[in-house]
């Protein structure tokens, strides 16, 4: 029988891991949390094939728009079983000092997260990620609560 709390727990956790190594520009602990073969959707559109394609962006990221980035949270995550495994959580990412193409801070930004969760050798892994400006279509603004 499957522990669906004791499993929330522990994605909650991966998510929480996430932010943690996102925060401290550790390419390499953030990709380390991924599965081998995970795709990333990023919010430029561009989807990034594996952990090696994902720490050199994300590397190249910490040292250009990201190098002052701190997520400050990844809440209101909802999960959804798909069946025991995998697991979808869909959720809000809030981040502040990301850099503008013109080189300027930018205001903090809410991004929606989509990811798909699995567990392989016991372990929760992000097999894929896909994650968008809340407010990139213009009307209401998107509640975070």
């Amino acid at each position: 029988m499957v522990n669906r709390s004791a499993d929330e727990k522990a994605i909650a956790k991966l998510l929480e891991d996430i932010v943690a190594a996102f925060n401290r520009h550790d390419a390499k602990a953030v990709v380390s949390l991924y599965a081998s073969d995970a795709t990333a959707r990023q919010p430029d559109g561009q989807v990034l094939e594996g952990r090696a394609a994902m720490e050199k962006y994300l590397s190249e990221q910490f040292m250009g728009r990201f190098r002052k980035a701190e997520a400050t949270s990844a809440r209101s995550f909802k999960f959804r079983d798909l069946t025991d495994d995998p697991r979808l959580a869909d959720g809000f990412i809030e981040m502040s000092g990301l850099t503008g193409p013109n080189g300027l801070e930018m205001p903090p930004v809410t991004f929606l997260s989509t990811v798909i969760i699995v567990k392989r050798t016991n372990k929760w892994q992000v097999l894929t990620a896909r994650t968008y400006p809340a407010n990139a279509v213009p009307g209401p603004a998107v509640t975070t609560t």
